[in-house]
C-alpha cells in the first residue's frame, strides 16, 4: 500500500494488523545512518552492516529479541450460536416453527495483541520504538514515533452476529423430534479507542499517507452448524414435566483454513521477496485472528439432555432446568504454531554466511513468525447448564428471569499432518484452547396468540455475560416470531 506500512510490517511483531500489498524501493527504506547509531548505542555485539544485504538488516533488527514475540497463536474463542440462545422459553415446546432474529455482540474477545504478544516489558517496547526510529525516513517525523509499540498494545478484537436461528420440532406421541439451525452474518475486527485511532491516523498523515481500514476487518455469511434433537417424555403431569434425549451437531457451518505455500526454511534474497513474504506472513495471522466462524470449525457432535418444567402457585410461576452434554468430535483444523526454541540471537553473529542464513531461518520460526500446519484437534466436551423461573400474566403474556452456565473443556491437538516436521518440534501448547467458562442471566418476554387450532408466539429477550474465562463477554438481543400447533 504505502512505504509507511512496509516499514512497520517488518520492523513490528504485531503488524499482521496492517499487512497490505505494497511497493518500495530499498534505498528508500533502509536509513543506513540511523542503523549505524543504533548498533553504537545497543550492548549486544553484532555484525556492522557493510551494505545492503538483506540478512545483514535483518540480523541488526532480531539481534535484541530474547524471547518468542507470541505468547499464544490460537484463534479468539466465539460462542456457537446454537448454545448462544437455549431457552426453552425460545424453543419449540410442542410442535411448530420458530424464528428468533438475534443480534450478538462480544466488545473484547477473549485474545488482544496484550495477550498474544510479547510486549509486556518495557525494554520491549523501547526496542520496538527504536526499531521504528531506524526504519522511518529521516524527516523529522520519527521522533514522533515514540511510544507507539504501547499504543498498539491496546489492540483488541470485536465480533458481531446478526442471523436468525431456526427452531423447528413435531410430536409423536411421547416422542418430540427437533431441528435447530441458523442463517448469520459474522464479523470480526481490530480495535483501538478513537484517541488511539486518531494518533495513528496523523501519523499516516504526517507521511502523507491514508489509512485504510478495510484490512481491520472481515466478515463472513452463510448457515451455521446444525442440531438434531430426538426427545422422550417420561413424565407428563399438570405440575411436572420431565424430557431425557439425545442430540446430533452437524457441521454445516463449515471450516476455517489456512491453507498456505509458504515454506518455514526459505528467507528473501531481494526486496520483492522481502515484501511478498512479509505480507504474506503477517496476513496469514491477521486472517487467523479476525475471519469469522460460523460454528464450530467442522467437526461433528453427539450428546445427551435433561429437561424438566415444575409449576408452582397453581401455574403462576414455572421453573424450567435445562441441562445438555455434548462431546464434540476430533476433526482436522488449521492452526498457527512457532516452533520450539532451539537457538537465541547469539546464534546470528556467526561470521559463516551459509550457517548464518540457517540459523536465522530458525530463529524467525522459533520467535517471529508461527507458521500454519493442519492438525487433528479434539475440542473439549460442552455443558450447558440453564435454569429460569418463568410467570404467567393472564392467559397470553409470560416473563422469565434466568441464569446460564457455559461450560467447555480445554482441546487437544492430537496429531501434526506434515511428514517433515515431529509434533514435538512445534509450540503445541500456545496454539490450542484452554477451559471456557462463561455465567450469563437473561430475560424473555412472550406474548400469544389464541387460535382453535394453532398459537401464534411474539416474543423479546436477551442475555448478558458478567463473568467468563477464557472467552468474550458477549451479550445478545433477540426478537422470537412462532407457531405452535
Amino acid at each position: 500500500m504505502n512505504k509507511f506500512i512496509t516499514k512497520l510490517i517488518i520492523a513490528l511483531p504485531f503488524s499482521f494488523f496492517l499487512a497490505q500489498p505494497i511497493t518500495f524501493d530499498i534505498d528508500d527504506l533502509w536509513d543506513l545512518d540511523a542503523i549505524a547509531e543504533m548498533e553504537q548505542e545497543t550492548t549486544t555485539d553484532c555484525l556492522r552492516i557493510i551494505n545492503n544485504n538483506l540478512n545483514d538488516l535483518l540480523r541488526i533488527f532480531l539481534k535484541d529479541i530474547e524471547e518468542p514475540l507470541w505468547n499464544d497463536t490460537k484463534p479468539p474463542k466465539g460462542r456457537d450460536v446454537l448454545h448462544l440462545i437455549p431457552y426453552k422459553m425460545t424453543s419449540i415446546e410442542y410442535g411448530g416453527l420458530s424464528m428468533n432474529l438475534f443480534f450478538n455482540m462480544t466488545n473484547h474477545m477473549n485474545v488482544t495483541a496484550r495477550t498474544s504478544l510479547n510486549l509486556n516489558t518495557e525494554d520491549t517496547l523501547k526496542n520496538i520504538d527504536a526499531i521504528i526510529k531506524a526504519f522511518l525516513d529521516n524527516n523529522g517525523s520519527s521522533s514522533d514515533m515514540s511510544g507507539l509499540a504501547s499504543l498498539f498494545r491496546n489492540i483488541t478484537i470485536q465480533e458481531r452476529k446478526i442471523g436468525g436461528l431456526i427452531q423447528a420440532g413435531f410430536l409423536y406421541g411421547p416422542f418430540n423430534i427437533q431441528m435447530h439451525t441458523s442463517i448469520q452474518i459474522s464479523e470480526r475486527n481490530f480495535w483501538l479507542s478513537k484517541k488511539d485511532q486518531a494518533r495513528i491516523a496523523s501519523l499516516f498523515e504526517e507521511e502523507g499517507q491514508q489509512f485504510d481500514q478495510k484490512e481491520l476487518y472481515k466478515t463472513k455469511f452463510g448457515i451455521g452448524d446444525t442440531r438434531i434433537k430426538l426427545g422422550l417424555n417420561t413424565i407428563n403431569l399438570s405440575s411436572f414435566a420431565f424430557d431425557i434425549g439425545f442430540e446430533g451437531i452437524i457441521p454445516t457451518g463449515g471450516r476455517h483454513k489456512l491453507e498456505t505455500d509458504i515454506d518455514y526454511d526459505y528467507l528473501p534474497d531481494t526486496e520483492e521477496e522481502l515484501q511478498s513474504w512479509a505480507v504474506e506472513n503477517t496476513q496469514i495471522i491477521r486472517d487467523n485472528l479476525i475471519t469469522p466462524r460460523l460454528g464450530n470449525n467442522g467437526h461433528f457432535g453427539l450428546g445427551f439432555f435433561m429437561e424438566s418444567k415444575i409449576a408452582l402457585f397453581h401455574n403462576a410461576f414455572n421453573l424450567w432446568n435445562r441441562i445438555s452434554f455434548d462431546t464434540i468430535l476430533e476433526g482436522n483444523e488449521w492452526r498457527l504454531m512457532l516452533f520450539q526454541k532451539t537457538i537465541d540471537n547469539e546464534n546470528l553473529h556467526d561470521d559463516d554466511n551459509q550457517k548464518f542464513t540457517e540459523n536465522l531461518a530458525k530463529f524467525i520460526r522459533e520467535n517471529i513468525f508461527p507458521y500454519p500446519f493442519k492438525v487433528r484437534i479434539k475440542p473439549g466436551n460442552i455443558i450447558n447448564f440453564v435454569s429460569a423461573i418463568n410467570f404467567n400474566i393472564n392467559k397470553r403474556w409470560q416473563c422469565g428471569l434466568g441464569y446460564d452456565l457455559y461450560l467447555q473443556n480445554e482441546e487437544i491437538i492430537e496429531k501434526i499432518f506434515d511428514k517433515y516436521i515431529s509434533f514435538h518440534a512445534l509450540r503445541v501448547e500456545e496454539a490450542r484452547s484452554k477451559k471456557v467458562i462463561q455465567h450469563k442471566v437473561f430475560t424473555d418476554t412472550t406474548y400469544r396468540i389464541k387460535h382453535p387450532t394453532w398459537d401464534m408466539l411474539l416474543g423479546i429477550g436477551g442475555d448478558l455475560t458478567f463473568d467468563s474465562r477464557n472467552i468474550g463477554k458477549d451479550w445478545t438481543l433477540y426478537f422470537k416470531i412462532g407457531a405452535s400447533f
